[in-house]
């Protein structure tokens, strides 16, 4: 049996520790309103707090007079339990015994999130003992919550709040309680917080009207075999079936959306399921098919290759126990056979650069492991190391799907920060990862001023034509608190050879033709060439050759490298002042300079949230850039 308490205008106390006076303001009630600060009320506003309905005194056999409530309920308790409310039993043990009871039933609560007109002046009880508890119907609600937590330890209250003023239709039309009495099927369903930001295509007509409750829209949607999800709004109870296959990891829309309202309720997914969804130009089986003829992948290692790298549309085919596997000796990446020597000493050490090289791989998978896990926050190093979050099984982070009892609300407490705040999937150890080994990967989905760092990313990429990693670098730079982790870690400087390997190279690129130099980068070995006496004709031939070029090549290499870094340093402007600075340039800022510049022969520009002032004050960081800067593609550490 299930209870559920729809806001009533007061409730039973367990015991006489009342809310602190500091609870009951008059006014400015809101939904995270907390209360845990509890002490006995003075002599002065005592009033009858503890006597029964308001608290549990008075209800052993025998008390109250006859036609009051408190005689009714010692009656009814003497006839259902005569071993707790007996003649001989105490107000102490009756109240102990309510509260064990208590602890065991399935009782939840409902409040309205604008159900705050004060009951001094409303039609809810204003009596001394009432006023105890609160001045409003929601702030009592909320300081009941807390009571229960305070009066019974270990106990966690469940209860859901609509938007809403005290009104028994907004109440019956919420999602706590379409959810509690209609029995949804947490087994099959489940439900965002919000709607998904990519809800798919309608299946079939939608359900405005009338209302219709949640477990009516799940038969609707089974009645369709397309079906995998629905939005579903519990203030109008309107539905519409969607065919998009939606994850726990799936992004939602911002609270500020104008269809925040509504919520998505989908079931499980297989990858058959997703077969057919086009993710870029290709469906998620031509994908998987793809990689299975083509990079010799098995095919539960290409399901999850495809699942992992599209996870909007093919995210089903992602399992994360699945290890890349291929088939054959071969690796996704082939790797070119050594050539062929006739020295057994050559053979040798070809043979221990392979191995040598397999052992600083395996190496390097153990260190990426090590590091990816990393040690937890700081903050929860002491939490974690006592406990653990397997709690959020049953009371589920909001960022999880629902958990057994319901989701956890945020106490203030170190449990609810080291497993909800700091982590961001279930998978991740107490305290989450911590800052300096988090990947992109992980802020994925963290939300950056209203949109996710990936969304982020991905509509730069689409957009504006960026590279990936442009895009991750731009992101990470303007969102650091949220999105840091998508900014690569400067690569080490490389090491200065030695002058005697210096001079070793120069008198290689000597001893090689020039036709090789000038078509190729890669330099090859020069072939041995055969002792007879045509090879000295032959080697003295190619040392004239290279000779009369060996004074020129480090100039043109130079030279080579000194075009290669102008361009690159250079590059093209920042996109948004492609067209001004094709037509205009910034030579204005001698005369008025930019703000970071020296003052000019007529003062300092002003923004006026024009071209010019952005693309040569905004986008440039110092008078010597070309007009637009240089793009965040080609910008260097300097």
């Amino acid at each position: 049996l299930r209870a559920i308490v729809q806001s009533p205008s007061s409730f039973t106390w367990l015991d006489d520790m009342m809310p602190a006076k500091s609870c009951r303001s008059d006014h400015g009630t809101r939904p995270d309103h907390r209360c845990h600060s509890f002490a006995k009320p003075s002599d002065s506003e005592a009033c009858k707090f503890d006597m029964y309905r308001f608290g549990l005194r008075g209800l052993k056999a025998g008390s109250g007079s006859p036609g009051s409530v408190r005689f009714g309920a010692s009656r009814y308790l003497q006839s259902q339990r005569p071993s707790v409310v007996s003649s001989k039993a105490s107000n102490s043990q009756v109240a102990e015994a309510l509260r064990e009871r208590l602890a065991k039933k399935d009782v939840r609560f409902i409040l309205g999130s604008k159900d705050t007109n004060h009951c001094g002046t409303s039609f809810c009880e204003s009596s001394c003992e009432a006023m105890l508890q609160g001045t409003n119907r929601l702030q009592r609600g909320l300081n009941y919550m807390g009571h229960l937590e305070n009066a019974l330890p270990g106990y966690q209250p469940q209860y859901g709040i609509y938007q809403g003023p005290h009104w028994h239709l907004a109440s019956f039309k919420s999602y706590p309680f379409t959810t509690w009495a209609l029995t949804l099927d947490s087994q099959k369903y489940r439900a965002t917080d919000r709607v998904v930001v990519d809800e798919g295509a309608n299946v079939g007509p939608g359900y405005a009207w009338p209302f219709h409750p949640a477990q009516e829209c799940m038969a609707k949607c089974e009645s369709f075999g397309s079906c995998k999800s629905f939005s579903y709004n519990a203030w109008d109870g309107s539905c519409y079936l969607k065919d998009k296959c939606v994850g726990s990891s799936t992004p939602i829309v911002p609270v500020s959306a104008p269809n925040a309202r509504f919520q998505t309720y989908y079931k499980d997914c297989t990858c058959n399921d997703v077969l057919g969804v086009i993710a870029e130009g290709h469906s998620c089986g031509s994908r998987i098919d793809w990689l299975v003829k083509n990079a010799g992948q098995s095919r539960e290692s290409a399901e999850t290759s495809v699942g992992k790298q599209f996870s909007d549309q093919c995210g089903a085919c992602f399992d994360e126990t699945a290890t890349t596997t291929t088939v054959g000796s071969t690796g996704r990446r082939r790797r070119r056979r050594p050539r062929r020597t006739t020295t057994t000493t050559t053979t040798t050490t070809t043979t221990t650069t392979t191995t040598s090289t397999l052992q600083i791989r395996s190496c390097r998978r153990r260190c990426r492991t090590t590091t990816r896990q990393g040690s937890p926050h700081p903050e929860c190093v002491g939490y974690c190391a006592k406990k653990s979050c397997s709690w959020t099984k049953k009371w589920s982070c909001p960022w999880a799907p629902r958990g057994t009892s319901g989701h956890a609300g945020d106490d203030g407490g170190d449990g609810f920060s080291c497993c909800c705040k700091h982590r961001t999937a279930a998978s991740q150890q107490c305290g989450g990862i911590s800052d300096s080994a988090k990947t992109c990967d992980d802020v994925r989905d963290v939300v950056a001023n209203g949109h996710s760092c990936g969304s982020r990313i991905d509509w730069i990429v689409s957009q504006t034509g960026k590279d990936r990693k442009s895009a991750e670098l731009s992101v990470a730079r303007e969102f650091p608190a949220q999105c840091g982790a998508c900014e690569p870690s400067a690569p080490s400087p490389p090491q200065s050879p030695a002058k005697g390997r210096r001079r070793r190279r120069r008198r290689s690129i000597s001893t090689t033709t020039t036709v090789r130099l000038t078509s190729r980068r890669r330099r090859r070995r020069p072939r041995r060439a055969p002792t007879t006496t045509t090879t000295t004709t032959t080697t003295t031939t190619t040392t004239t050759t290279t000779s009369s070029t060996s004074s020129t090549l480090p100039v043109r290499s130079r030279r080579r490298r000194h075009r290669r870094r102008t361009t690159t340093r250079h590059g093209s402007p920042h996109p948004e002042c492609v067209h001004y600075c094709a037509k205009k340039s910034c030579s204005w800022t001698k005369k008025w300079s930019c703000p970071w510049a020296p003052r000019g022969t007529s003062g300092h520009a002003g923004d006026d949230g024009g071209d010019g002032f952005s693309c040569c004050c905004k986008h440039r960081t110092a008078a010597s850039q070309q007009c637009g800067g240089i793009s965040d593609s080609a910008k260097t550490c300097d």
